[in-house]
């Protein structure tokens, strides 16, 4: 929003910022900022959290692992098979990366997270939020 004098040669005087800002944690956030839309992501297409441990040669030593929140289930195929078919998929994933992409964390984390939450679309019709853990022991 702009407020201008009332001249012949009309002018910007100052510029005010308009629209809705939340109180977010004592912390004055806009209605479309970041954290509420990964609020409303998450809120509507649910969580995944995926972790795998790696040795020291980027070898699996635990997992992966992988826990939901939001997401349904059903009789049919209940949650208990659903995560484990996702593990699944990110452990396949893990499989082909080479020796030494396994390095780095960032993309083991990007691998599994794409085929989870490609399996996810699969499953439920929705993209829910992936966080990945690498550790490594």
């Amino acid at each position: 929003m702009q407020i201008t004098a009332a001249t012949p040669q009309t002018r910007t005087v100052i510029e005010v910022p308009a629209g809705r800002i939340y109180v977010d944690a004592g912390v004055l956030t806009p209605e479309n900022g970041d954290a509420l839309r990964e609020r409303r992501h998450a809120a509507y297409n649910g969580v995944l959290a995926v972790s795998v441990v790696l040795d020291g040669r980027g070898k699996v030593a635990a997992g992966p692992q992988v826990r939901a929140l939001g997401l349904p289930a059903d009789d049919d195929y209940p949650m208990d098979e659903v995560l484990e078919d996702l593990a699944k998929e990110a452990r396949q994933a893990l499989a082909r990366l080479q020796g030494e992409e396994r390095e780095f964390d960032d993309e083991v984390e990007t691998v599994m997270s794409r085929a989870v939450k490609k399996a996810s679309q699969r499953i439920w019709g929705k993209r829910p939020v992936v966080e990945t853990t690498v550790l490594r022991v």
